[in-house]
């Protein structure tokens, strides 16, 4: 047996590096992954429950091969107190090959912390692995994880951001977009794109602001649950009609959220109606000049640059209005 020194935050762990029996070893629930795997299963499943729905996972499949072609792990698991911290998805593959070899595959590597290891050290870990590390969680994994952990430890979450290395302001909009896929009871993890460009943009949010009887943003949102949005991309589309000042927008919006036009139809309408205003602004503009130095114009008509400009412009106009 070896001692690894494991830096963490600016604490050092001294973790036993051992091999152990994997059939000792406890799934963590708390893990982002497994969290996120097991959200049918309700929140306290058993070990079993665990172990199969991970082992009916493609990842932890490929990952068996994966183990099973090198001999071994290449990375130690990490333990405390018998239970997996990181490495869930490799202990579920060495379950998968233990049933095809239990005496080869009976005991995995692993670094164990001491059984005092705090759960705030816990937290900078996982997250020094997982949301700053080589081997990040999906987003919306890591905002679970997040929420999750404030609930639990009751810091705000500045401290929470700190503590995981990460932008508070990050931090922040991770969890707005997971409590909001909370309360449209969609918590569909490849929803999360979607939400997140729904909530960073402030033309859909200022809209619906201002006009909370369209129910914009509600609208939005079943329109995402039942899979009325082709790609989270789209919905900056949507931002470009919130935005619209055109005589037309509130209709283009009415139309598109009620299905009756498509959301590339309704954002050309307003984008030429955009265009045409954009050009009435312009000449209006030239209006204007022309009309305040028409005096000066007057008293220059001899010079032969600006006159000859002047009648281009005449010969310009009459040739568009036929």
């Amino acid at each position: 047996m070896s001692v690894r020194k494991i830096i963490i935050g600016n604490q050092q762990v001294d973790a036993k590096e051992v091999e152990l029996p994997q059939a000792q070893l406890l799934f963590y629930s708390e893990n982002p992954r497994i969290y996120t795997i097991l959200q049918d299963l309700g929140e306290s499943p058993t070990q079993p429950e665990i172990e199969k729905q991970m082992k009916a996972h493609d990842h932890v499949k490929t990952l068996k091969d994966s183990i099973k072609a090198n001999g071994g792990l290449l990375e130690p698991i990490i333990v405390r107190r018998n239970v997996v911290l990181e490495g869930n998805s490799r202990l579920a593959a060495y379950r998968i090959l233990a049933s095809e070899d239990p005496i080869k595959w009976g005991k995995i590597k692993c670094n164990v912390l001491p059984d005092d290891t705090s759960d705030d050290v816990v937290t900078s870990l996982l997250g020094t692995l997982h949301l700053v590390g080589k081997t990040p969680w999906s987003p919306y994994e890591q905002a679970g994880f997040l929420v999750r952990r404030i609930e639990k430890s009751r810091k705000p979450i500045d401290a929470i951001a700190q503590e995981l290395g990460i932008r508070v302001s990050d931090a922040k909009l991770s969890i707005e977009v997971y409590k909001e896929m909370m309360a449209a009871d969609d918590m569909n993890p490849t929803k999360w794109s979607y939400y997140f460009e729904l909530l960073k943009n402030r033309d859909i949010r200022k809209y619906d602001e201002n006009n909370p009887t369209m129910e914009f943003k509600q609208k939005l949102i079943e329109k995402i649950k039942n899979d009325e949005v082709d790609r989270a991309a789209d919905i900056r589309k949507y931002g470009t009609l919130a935005k619209s000042k055109g005589e037309n927008s509130v209709e283009a919006i009415t139309d598109v959220l009620n299905g009756d036009i498509t959301i590339d139809a309704a954002v050309e309408l307003v984008s030429n109606e955009t265009k045409l205003a954009s050009l009435n602004a312009k000449v209006e503009t030239f209006f204007n000049f022309i009309n305040k130095e028409q005096v000066a114009l007057k008293e220059n008509r001899g010079d032969v640059e600006l006159n000859f400009t002047l009648k281009k412009i005449k010969t310009l106009i009459d040739t568009m209005l036929g």
